[in-house]
């Protein structure tokens, strides 16, 4: 091939790829808004100084309910919530509701056969456990993901680390680090 022909070549390929590129981009938007219509931020599920649990019957009656103390973020040893954000999320002060890096590696990971590893940040936990269900599905991941975003721009990163302390499950019946 002629080195003319040669540069036509690659420069029709180069324009076709990002062609490519931008149509995937604009459809898995489109699909993205579609999937995510009804996921939205609702401000009146976010824990704030006590946390009430409700238990109901198999009917779906409520039965009985207590109050959970709710721990202030500056009430907090500096350790604890260092050492959560090391395990958690190491990224946490510096994405804002989603780690792309994080899912990267995980899918990387995923698919070297390694050991199945999720990808969620603090705020998306946070997020699955205030409006979502814990159902494993894509469906609710971009959910998830959605509300994630809508909640980094309500609240500041030490007040999701706060009412994520006050929500996970700490075992032996513990619900928040205060119970904890």
């Amino acid at each position: 091939m002629h080195t003319a022909t040669m540069k036509k070549f690659l420069k029709i390929l180069l324009v076709s790829m990002m062609v490519f590129a931008v149509v995937l981009t604009c459809g898995g938007l489109i699909a993205f808004q579609s999937i995510t219509k009804n996921a939205v931020f609702d401000n009146t599920l976010m824990p704030k100084n006590e946390i009430t649990t409700v238990f109901s019957d198999i009917n779906g009656n409520n039965v009985e309910g207590f109050k959970n103390s709710f721990a202030q973020y500056s009430e907090l040893p500096d350790n604890l919530k260092n050492a959560v954000v090391a395990v958690e999320d190491k990224r946490f002060y510096k994405h804002k509701g989603v780690d792309t890096i994080r899912i990267f590696g995980a899918i990387r990971n995923n698919l070297k056969g390694g050991s199945l590893e999720g990808a969620s940040t603090i705020t998306q936990q946070l997020v699955k456990n205030t409006h979502l269900t814990q159902e494993k599905s894509i469906k609710r991941k971009l959910n998830e993901i959605k509300i994630a975003k809508q909640l980094e721009k309500e609240y500041s990163k030490d007040e999701i680390l706060e009412m994520y302390l006050n929500t996970i499950y700490f075992g032996s019946n513990a619900y928040g680090i205060a119970q904890a």
